[in-house]
């Protein structure tokens, strides 16, 4: 193998390299010698790649992997030199077998900060030998160490030489001088052969480092967030997991709401019941759920009767709607409205009413309760039975099996072709809500012209499903903008990103080249900054998760109901997640197109 340099300038605002021509051969050790600022650091950045901006030619017969050494060991604060090793190559049995060739076995648990300057550059050298390099370059070594580290480190590199491997070492000390083939003299860009030395054999035999089979996955994004916790600190993730958890919330309320709203009615409203037209009861498939209801109507001095349902299923069971008394237990227990209080007690008050008995229709009954006034909220309920619609102010309730013994049964004065009725069950079985719904549905044929199709108008079985229905269609309404502006606003907040992590990228330059340098190519340092984002929207996310299950089981704690969020909610994380990664990968791809010269030396 031979690395022949043909004409070889290179200048910043004044030439640095002038016109070097020279050939580098395997199975010696070449030795840079000159004064500092005299070009040995650029000459090494130009033969390994690191700067490509020059004149002439550098012709390599085969395929060249470099490994670096320099002055400083720069080996990754935080993890231990056993990680900094497999960071660059995953390799356990590579990097055991090195450190046992270079005696730095006990080493390799300790983190960079309790080892000496003599021990982290031994530690850099088996990091520049991970892969296996032909070409060695060491850009002042020892410049940093005592002289007996030097020592050790010169004679660490001599043994290093190999039949294949090209050694380039630059330094202006003299600990090299002995062990070198050839010493060149760089003199401000002007480099002369000054001393070549006899042949002497390789003291390492020709041996390669290269993993049997597929090489494994490297570390990159574990080792990656121990050297930056802070990526995973609280006060990094909480802005995501509280994006997160409100696209949560928002479907929760979205998906569980009107489950939720019916198990709350249920134990208020008489939800069971329906009003059915003769022909929509006579199309039902499933009369057997049905009890229907005929509408009674009995008249005396003034007051009129009305039928009352059973207490589960009557408008007048809903809290607010009795004023006094309670609702009746036995079959003569009546209720009272206010002006038929004051009809059959006049000067009696309402209070005082109750338990009082009267003769209505030739019977005996006994006043259980009196209404409520009849506001805007007890009309509300009062009238969800339609046969109360218009009902007279001065009435009486009396049980429906006792009332048809003797009222008479008329058609309602509201849609006199319709029946109340209870189905049994229908408030908490999707089935039944469905079947009924379907029942009442009605499609209205429109005027010649208007509409080829007729207008369809979904029916409720009651007021109640309509207030229900009516809460959904506007959480749902309230809902989709929601998604809207959190989607623009997600868009916002990645274009302010970009400028976020090409600050975060901005000062991890440094660190982003030298891994370059050492062996990570720049697919993999993009792939590594990618995952460390990755896993910090994933962080977030269980962290929402974790806020939205308690918020769960404290809402099961406190209301006994179960939510949950809608499927779609995962689809929009998963939407937010994917675009925020393409903003990252975009931003991370456009900075590392920065040549590694730029990254390391800005």
């Amino acid at each position: 193998m031979q690395l022949v340099l043909r004409h070889l300038n290179k200048a910043f605002r004044k030439p640095v390299l002038r016109d070097i021509s020279y050939t580098f051969e395997a199975g010696k050790l070449y030795l840079i010698k000159g004064i500092s600022g005299c070009g040995k650091t650029t000459l090494l950045n130009v033969l390994g790649g690191i700067d490509t901006e020059y004149e002439g030619e550098i012709l390599r017969d085969v395929a060249v992997t470099c490994g670096y050494i320099f002055q400083k060991s720069l080996l990754m604060a935080g993890l231990t030199a056993r990680e900094n090793l497999l960071l660059i190559r995953n390799d356990p049995r590579r990097t055991e077998q090195l450190a046992e060739e270079l005696g730095i076995g006990s080493l390799l648990d300790k983190l960079p900060s309790e080892l000496s300057g003599g021990e982290r550059q031994r530690i850099s050298v088996a990091r520049a030998l991970l892969n296996d390099p032909q070409l060695i370059l060491a850009d002042e070594p020892t410049a940093s160490l005592d002289g007996e580290n030097s020592a050790r480190i010169a004679e660490l590199l001599e043994e290093l030489r190999r039949p294949d491997r090209i050694i380039i070492v630059a330094t202006h000390e003299n600990c090299f001088d002995q062990m070198a083939d050839v010493i060149l003299r760089l003199d401000y860009g002007v480099m002369r052969e000054e001393k070549t030395c006899p042949a002497r054999a390789c003291t390492c035999g020709e041996t390669s480092g290269h993993m049997e089979g597929e090489e494994r996955r490297k570390p990159l994004v574990r080792c990656s967030l121990k050297r930056h916790p802070e990526l995973l600190k609280l006060k990094s993730l909480l802005p995501l997991a509280l994006a997160f958890l409100m696209l949560f919330l928002a479907g929760t309320l979205q998906q569980s709401y009107k489950r939720e709203a019916l198990r709350f009615f249920v134990k208020r409203y008489p939800m069971d019941l329906a009003s059915f037209t003769k022909q929509q009861y006579d199309d039902f498939e499933h009369k057997e759920w049905v009890t229907l209801y005929d509408y009674l109507e009995a008249r005396e001095n003034g007051v009129t009767a009305y039928y009352l349902m059973p207490e589960k299923d009557s408008v007048l069971h809903v809290e607010g709607m009795l004023a006094y008394g309670t609702f009746p237990q036995k079959k003569d227990g009546v209720i009272l409205t206010r002006e038929a209080a004051e009809i059959l007690f006049p000067g009696t008050s309402y209070a005082d009413c109750v338990g009082q008995s009267f003769l209505f229709c030739g019977r005996d009954w006994t006043v259980s309760a009196v209404t409520a006034v009849r506001d805007r909220d007890f009309n509300t309920a009062f009238r969800a039975d339609q046969y109360y619609a218009y009902a007279a102010r001065a009435a009486v309730f009396i049980a429906y099996d006792v009332l048809r013994e003797f009222a008479e049964v008329k058609d309602p004065p509201v849609y006199s072709d319709s029946r109340m009725a209870v189905v049994e069950g229908l408030a908490l079985d999707p089935e039944k809500q469905s079947a009924v719904k379907e029942a009442l549905t009605v499609k209205v044929d429109m005027p010649s012209g208007l509409e080829e199709e007729g207008e369809t108008i979904e029916g409720n079985a009651n007021v109640f499903f309509s207030l229900i229905s009516a809460s959904q269609e506007q959480i749902d309404v309230i809902v989709r903008y929601f998604y809207l502006i959190f989607g623009l606003i997600c868009f916002l907040i990645c274009l302010y990103m970009i400028s976020v992590i090409r600050t975060e990228l901005f000062y991890r330059r440094r660190e982003l080249g030298y891994l370059q340098i050492f062996g990570l190519s720049l697919r993999e340092v993009q792939r590594m900054l990618l995952g460390e984002h990755a896993v910090r929207l994933l962080a977030a996310l269980v962290l929402a998760a974790g806020f939205g299950i308690v918020l769960i089981a404290l809402y099961y704690a406190f209301f006994g109901g179960s939510v949950y969020p809608s499927p779609f909610t995962f689809v929009l994380c998963a939407g937010v997640i994917i675009l925020y990664l393409l903003f990252a990968w975009f931003t991370i791809r456009s900075f590392l197109q920065k040549s590694i010269r730029e990254l390391i030396t800005e």
